[in-house]
């Protein structure tokens, strides 16, 4: 158990450093928000973007009514944020655009994410927007008094008329890996936006070019010339060029942010160590297939896997050899179970596999056998051999119970009669 518990205690350590060094370097304000409404951290670019240092604003309270003074506009933020959250799922993270006062009164406009990590808290990430958004109502002003600004932005800008570029600036070709001359008149989206995403995108500019929307806002993935693919976000509007309809916009490339929120994301619910999903991640696809086996009048299967003398392992061999043999466990585990099946790691040795729409409890049989026949492993020390293998217990729903805290109890119940019985077998949870 101690051995268990340190082993936990690295992983996590681990993790937070992964963190840290992800949010420090990142070119976006990044905060942390405990259950409590507590700021338990702030990244250097958000005290450098806002100009607070972290004991001015302890928390969401005291964050909210300064960075929105006007009463009106801070509870209409506060209203929009919380039926966010109400709403946000783990493959959703929808951009909101508010408008933030600085501790000098700069009014900057933002772009925030929240992204959701489990108990309450959450991850707001915060980026400023306030250049491009300048950049494009200046291009509506007068195209020639702000030509130098665009074509030393850090945004790419671009007019698009008849499905082909009639203007690029420099950083817009430097996105795309192309010369200007190669873009202007010769190429447009259709020859550069990844072909699954190009429906996204012509469907945005018909919206403008028709006038059913001012302006329009999303993302999408293009292909360099290169081939490489990378993410790439949009403000656009329509206006007359040359007499003609067309599409201005300017758009930034956000990979390295893609990337930094998915990392943050795995983090969120996944383990570290395996890369199998966590609690949070396994209780909601457990809920799920709860859902669907309702509907269906089928069978969920839980089954609480624990390696019987695996702490041997670390004693003989190190905790380095015990973390290449968990990962090589949960790499095989998964390469035995079915696609709609889910495997995750609880912690220390301990596993659980997630078997939705079971007909026949033979099946569960089926891949239990399979699991203790690749957790076995042959350990030889000082001319003693020894051998790891699997004890596992088995709940099954709606028989041993309905609620997934409920079943996973009575798959440790199993379990542990496994144990009592000898080890390297299965038990059913008996009532």
């Amino acid at each position: 158990m101690q051995s268990s518990n340190i082993r936990r205690d690295r992983i996590l350590h681990s993790r937070e450093k992964i963190f840290e060094r992800i949010a420090e370097n990142a070119p976006f304000g990044i905060v942390f928000i405990e259950k409590s409404g507590r700021y338990s951290y702030m990244n250097p670019k958000f005290i450098e973007m806002f100009g607070y240092r972290p004991d001015e604003i302890p928390d969401g309270k005291a964050w909210f009514s300064k960075a929105y003074p006007d009463p009106e506009y801070r509870r209409l933020v506060i209203k929009i944020w919380k039926e966010d959250l109400k709403n946000l799922k783990i493959d959703e993270k929808q951009p909101k655009v508010f408008n933030v006062t600085c501790k000098d009164g700069e009014v900057k406009t933002v772009n925030i994410i929240t992204v959701h990590i489990g108990n309450e808290e959450f991850i707001c990430a915060f980026e400023d927007i306030t250049e491009r958004l300048n950049i494009e109502s200046a291009l509506k002003e007068s195209e020639e008094k702000f030509k130098n600004l665009v074509e030393r932005s850090i945004a790419g800008v671009y007019i698009i008329q008849d499905d082909v570029f009639k203007y690029v600036n420099r950083r817009f070709a430097e996105i795309h890996g192309y010369t200007i001359e190669e873009l202007i008149d010769r190429l447009g989206p259709k020859d550069m936006v990844v072909p699954e995403d190009l429906p996204l995108v012509q469907e945005q500019i018909r919206k403008r070019i028709s006038g059913e929307v001012e302006t329009s806002h999303f993302s999408f993935r293009a292909k360099r010339k290169d081939n490489q693919i990378i993410h790439l976000e949009v403000f656009g509007s329509s206006m007359t060029y040359q007499g003609r309809p067309s599409i201005i916009g300017t758009l930034i490339d956000i990979t390295e942010r893609v990337r930094a929120e998915e990392t943050i994301k795995h983090m969120a619910y996944h383990d570290i160590l395996t890369g199998l999903p966590n609690r949070v991640l396994l209780f909601d696809r457990f809920n799920m297939a709860i859902a669907t086996a309702q509907r269906k009048r089928e069978k969920v299967a839980i089954m609480m896997i624990d390696l019987d003398r695996f702490k041997e392992v670390n004693d003989k061999f190190g905790h380095d050899a015990g973390d290449k043999f968990l990962q090589d466990i949960a790499k095989n585990i998964e390469k035995i179970i079915r696609k709609t099946d889910t495997v995750a790691r609880m912690g220390g040795d301990e596993f659980i596999v997630l078997l939705p729409g079971i007909l026949h409890l033979e099946d569960c049989m089926v891949v239990s056998k399979k699991i203790l026949e690749v957790s076995k492993r042959h350990f030889k020390v000082e001319d003693i051999d020894f051998f790891v293998t699997a004890s596992i217990g088995i709940s099954v729903y709606p028989d041993d119970g309905i609620d997934p805290d409920v079943l996973i109890k009575n798959a440790d119940i199993a379990l542990y009669r496994a144990k009592e019985n000898g080890k390297n077998r299965v038990e059913f949870y008996k009532n």
